[in-house]
């Protein structure tokens, strides 16, 4: 099957925050276990927008010793949804 994941951020362009990212991330891991779910589409809900990349106000925010961890949390949940077949 397929499942459909909205993002919904529209005050910041729909950009990857930690806690979007934690969002992602346990949907992503509650679905692996589903062997009915074949694809995992990311779509926006805001129009005219998909994703404005990491939330650089965040980020800005971060000591620099989280910035590493964060990146690599976001590029691991996107590496998880291309696995699917």
């Amino acid at each position: 099957g397929i499942v459909v994941l909205g993002i919904n951020r529209a005050y910041a362009k729909n950009s990857f925050s930690k806690n979007l990212v934690k969002m992602l991330s346990k949907a992503v891991d509650a679905l692996k276990s589903d062997k009915k779910v074949r694809t995992i589409i990311v779509r926006s809900e805001v129009p005219g927008i998909f994703c404005a990349g990491a939330d650089l106000k965040e980020r800005v925010k971060m000591n620099p010793s989280e910035v590493g961890p964060f990146v690599s949390r976001i590029r691991a949940v996107i590496n998880e949804m291309g696995k699917r077949p």
